[in-house]
């Protein structure tokens, strides 16, 4: 098991008052060999960037990169933007108001270096903010075995994409551009 650097992309936006928690659950992993990359997509001037700012400036872990967005682009984008300065062999991603379990990193990495897959994604549980109690759980239905059409169909039944359950190989997520901007493609009215 090799200990590769983990790069994980955080965008965020109006969330000053919950990103601290997500900041932790980072520092708190049982894997260390991490950078945290957090992307504000707050517009420029306004009291969101500034609250936002505040907490994450406190942080002095130099493990943590703060990069501020100079107008607001969007998760997608400023996903992208996380990942052209990533350093890290590995890619994952966490937004603003969730957080990792303490050995998250460190199980996704290890199933990816034992099976040498290019991406990995993971089970993944909501709890409820008010009194952490558990909601729901998504179990991933999907094995290696599987084919392109046939992991559409799961997607399109169980919807296996939430990205903090993602992990890509670095190389690999570069060459397939990151994420698409859907940010300004029409919606069709029904």
């Amino acid at each position: 098991f090799v200990h590769n650097m983990i790069s994980v992309v955080m965008p965020t936006y109006k969330r000053a008052n919950l990103i601290g928690r997500s900041i932790e659950s980072i520092i708190s992993q049982t894997y260390t060999n991490w950078e945290l990359i957090i992307v504000d997509d707050n517009p420029y001037d306004s009291e969101n960037r500034k609250a936002t700012a505040n907490v994450v400036e406190a942080y002095s872990d130099s493990r943590i990169k703060y990069v501020k967005n100079k107008c607001n682009i969007g998760g997608a984008q400023s996903r992208n933007m996380g990942i052209a300065i990533a350093r890290g062999e590995y890619i994952a991603f966490l937004d603003d108001d969730d957080v990792y379990l303490p050995n998250k990193l460190q199980i996704q990495i290890q199933a990816m270096q034992l099976n040498d897959w290019d991406v990995c994604v993971m089970d993944g549980a909501t709890y409820s903010a008010e009194d952490e109690s558990l909601i729901s759980i998504r179990h991933q239905r999907i094995t290696s075995e599987m084919s392109i059409e046939e992991l559409k169909r799961m997607h399109l039944m169980f919807h296996i994409s939430g990205t903090n359950t993602f992990m890509y190989k670095s190389i690999f997520l570069k060459s397939i551009g990151g994420f698409e901007d859907v940010s300004g493609i029409k919606k069709r009215r029904y």
